[in-house]
This record gives C-alpha cells, sequence and structure tokens, in this order.
C-alpha cells in the first residue's frame, strides 16, 4: 500500500474521531440540545440519546487508526490466549 495513501487515512481518521469527540463534549455541556457532527463524509444531527453510538463509533475508529499506524510503522498487535 502506498504510504501517501496510508498517512491521507491517518489524517482521515483523526479528523473523525475528533469529530466526534468534540460532539461528546458539547452533549456533556449541553445535553438538551442537538448538534451536528459532519465527518466530512455525512452530516448527521445527534442527542444525548446518541452517546452509546457515538462511543461505539469512536471505538471503531481508533481500531481502523490503529490498523493504519500499524501498516505505516511496520509493526501488528497481537493477543495471546492460553491454549
Amino acid at each position: 500500500v502506498d504510504s501517501e495513501f496510508i498517512e491521507a487515512q491517518i489524517t482521515l481518521l483523526q479528523t473523525q474521531i475528533t469529530a466526534f469527540q468534540t460532539v461528546l463534549t458539547q452533549l456533556a455541556a449541553n445535553p438538551n440540545r442537538a448538534y451536528s457532527l459532519n465527518t466530512g463524509q455525512t452530516t448527521e444531527s445527534v442527542t444525548k440519546a446518541d452517546v452509546g453510538y457515538i462511543r461505539e463509533v469512536i471505538n471503531g475508529l481508533i481500531g481502523d487508526l490503529q490498523y493504519w499506524i500499524d501498516m505505516r510503522d511496520g509493526t501488528t498487535a497481537a493477543i495471546g490466549r492460553p491454549c
């Protein structure tokens, strides 16, 4: 995979994570309002009821970010389990 593509993916994911984190902060400060979330791909309105969904999305994005960082750095993560 092209290194420029990898860097672009990392930058995109970091931007998306920041956008979702910003919405969580806004919802925490004023839970009675709805906020517009623009990830660069979609725009949606979110409320306090969406906090669980937003956290799931952030966790997924963090996993994707780690994948691309591992691709860039030539590292991998492994989970060992007892046999």
